[in-house]
This record gives structure tokens, C-alpha cells and sequence, in this order.
């Protein structure tokens, strides 16, 4: 019997495989033990803590999950950058100076837009009820344009 794919919000590029997974609805990597979570269907008015492993659906197969990690990887790197660019200005701020070592930071701003796209498709389809995503306003699974676009299959 073929695997169902149809819960697979990439499904619309026609290679679901391995199965569904647990899709974190924000990059895991960008957390590092217990978050602070408020406005979602399930905690609208109220904050709850819990572990960023624990808030995950099962939004992808494993092929997409895994194939769009390179966007989860873009957003760390896109935050660490922001983070050395801001602890080098809190360092130079109060030394005055004439000349300063010009340091240059780079981020991949397609990626980073990329991982946008992605964790607003994983919020939306997380909880219900959620916002609807296409012109009709009856589905809230992406668009396929929406789909191609995020996997960068344009």
C-alpha cells in the first residue's frame, strides 16, 4: 500500500518519501532548552513553557524536512551574524577612535527568506483554526506556487 503524502505541505513537488515527520514549527536550532510560548490555539491568553523538541506536527514527509534544513541552518547562521555584529558595536561604542578594522558580515537573505516562509506555513497549519493561505480562503495548505517558492524549485 502507498504511504499517504497528502498531510505533506511540499507535496505539490511530487517526491514525498520516507514517511511523514515531526516538523518543528520553529527551528529547534535556534533554541537551546525551554521557550516561552503565547497567542497559539492552545495558549492564546496564558504563557507556557516547554521544550522547543516538543512543539513539532506533522506538517512534512521526511525527504522535504530534511531537504529544507539547509534553511534552518540559514537562520542560525543568519543570528549568529547578527549577534557578532552587535557584540562588536557594544565592544567599539564607548572607545573613540579615528580608525577603525572594517569587519564585513554576510548572511544569505534568499535562505533566511526561505526559513520565513517555512515557519509561517508551520504556525498557520499547527493549530487550528488556522489563517487560510490561498485565494479561495478554504484550504490552509500553501498554495503549490507558495510550495516551489519556499523549496526554491522555481
Amino acid at each position: 500500500m502507498a504511504e499517504d503524502y497528502t498531510d505533506c505541505w511540499a507535496n505539490c513537488l511530487g517526491d514525498c518519501k520516507e514517511g511523514m515527520s515531526q516538523e518543528h514549527l520553529v527551528s529547534e536550532c535556534l533554541y537551546d532548552g525551554d521557550i516561552k510560548v503565547k497567542g497559539l490555539p492552545w495558549c492564546r491568553d496564558t504563557v507556557k513553557t516547554m521544550r522547543i523538541e516538543t512543539l513539532t506536527a506533522p506538517l512534512l514527509c521526511r525527504h522535504h524536512n530534511q531537504t529544507l534544513s539547509e534553511v534552518d541552518r540559514a537562520a542560525k547562521q543568519t543570528l549568529d551574524t547578527l549577534k557578532e555584529a552587535c557584540d562588536l558595536w557594544n565592544r567599539r561604542k564607548h572607545i573613540r577612535t579615528l580608525n577603525w578594522t572594517v569587519k564585513y558580515f554576510t548572511t544569505d537573505m534568499l535562505l533566511l527568506e526561505r526559513w520565513c516562509l517555512k515557519t509561517l506555513i508551520n504556525v498557520n497549519l499547527s493549530g487550528k483554526p488556522g489563517l487560510a493561505v490561498n485565494a479561495e480562503g478554504k484550504s490552509r495548505k500553501p498554495t503549490d506556487e507558495l510550495g516551489r517558492v519556499h523549496t526554491n524549485d522555481i
